[in-house]
This record gives structure tokens, sequence and C-alpha cells, in this order.
């Protein structure tokens, strides 16, 4: 995957919010909150890359959902970047989409160093996004509604120097966290196992 980069806003003048998700993840809400963050984070941008969006078509329809408020084309870039690596290296914050959110790209995300606002909506898909900060230790991108979700996001732009050492720090965390305790999610697995078996021969 690579290095972390340098925060991109502090070389570009303005923030970048970034999605990898998947089309049928994103609905009139998530659109509807995306657009009402750039709209508050003056001049900012909103990259949506996966393999759903390698078409014309379905960027086009895309754009034509966010001109309905009010965002023209030149705020969003689309298109489809395998691996995402640079892509992503190219974002300041992550938007997580919902009720049903990203998976893999959410550990994508943070391993790059880039932060990402989820909003804990529908059980369980729903809540796979603040699982992930919980364990990452950072529940403070955890929204609770969809206005919190906005606000939450037009914070993490406000303050870019705080921003700058989110990115730098990012990986380090989460390489400490229990998202990557290798060794220690064998063990409980293996416990978990045991005791499956104990049950079982006891009966």
């Amino acid at each position: 995957m690579g290095d972390v980069s340098p925060l991109p806003a502090l070389a570009r003048g303005y923030v970048t919010f970034g999605t990898l998700t998947r089309r049928i993840r994103i609905n009139h809400r998530t659109i509807a909150a995306w657009a009402a963050i750039l709209k508050r984070v003056s001049n900012s941008r909103l990259v949506i890359d996966s393999s759903s969006f390698r078409h014309e078509y379905a960027q086009t329809l895309l754009q034509q959902q966010f001109a309905a408020h009010g965002i023209g084309p030149e705020r969003l870039q689309l298109g489809c970047h395998t691996p995402p690596w640079d892509t992503l290296r190219g974002i300041d914050i992550g938007l997580d989409c919902f009720p049903h959110n990203s998976g893999t790209t959410l550990f994508e995300t943070l391993y790059m160093g880039v932060p990402f606002v989820t909003l804990a909506s529908r059980p369980s898909v729903g809540r796979i996004g603040s699982a992930i900060l919980h364990a990452a230790e950072h529940p403070q991108w955890i929204a609770e509604t969809e206005d919190d979700y906005v606000q939450r996001a037009c914070a993490l732009a406000a303050d870019l120097p705080k921003l700058a050492a989110v990115r730098a720090n990012l990986r380090a965390e989460m390489e400490r966290s229990p998202l990557m305790a290798e060794a220690g999610f064998a063990r409980s697995v293996e416990a978990a196992y045991q005791s499956m078996f104990q049950r079982w021969a006891a009966r």
C-alpha cells in the first residue's frame, strides 16, 4: 500500500472528502448529507471511486443527483482506480455511507491515514463503521444522527493542522489497536472453539 502521504489540503488549499463505496450503498439520504457537507466546507471536493463508476453513464446519473442539491460536477471526482492507494492519498477525510456502511475499504482508509465519519445506523450492517472506529479508539468520528454526521465531518475539515497530525499518526495507532492484534484475535478464536467443544462434550 505504500507510505501515508502528507495531508493533501495543505498543498491544495481545499479539503477533499472521499469514499470508495459501491453505488448500491449510495441513496438519497447519503447524497443529501454529502451535499450539505460540501456546501458548508467552502471550495471542498468529493471523490467517489469504485467499480460502480467505471462508466460515464453512472457518473452522469450521480452528478444529476448532486445537482438537485446545488452541487455542480466540478465539485465531484468520480471514477474507478485500482488499487486505490493513490486515490486514498488524495483524500483528506473519508465519508462512510449509511444506513449500510462500507466494510473492507474502511480499514484501508484508516491504514492510509484518512479518518472517516460514520453514522451508527441500522444493525448490524449500519454498525460496521462504528465498530471499526471503536476498535481504532476514535469514537469521536461516530455520528448518531444525520445532522451530527454533517457537523462532525465539517469539524474535521475546520482544523487542518489537527487533521494533518491525525493523518501522520493514524497508521501507527491502528497497528497498536485491537484491529491489528492478530495474535490476540487468534487466541480468542481458539478459546471460543474450546468453549464450544466443551459444551458439546458435556451434552
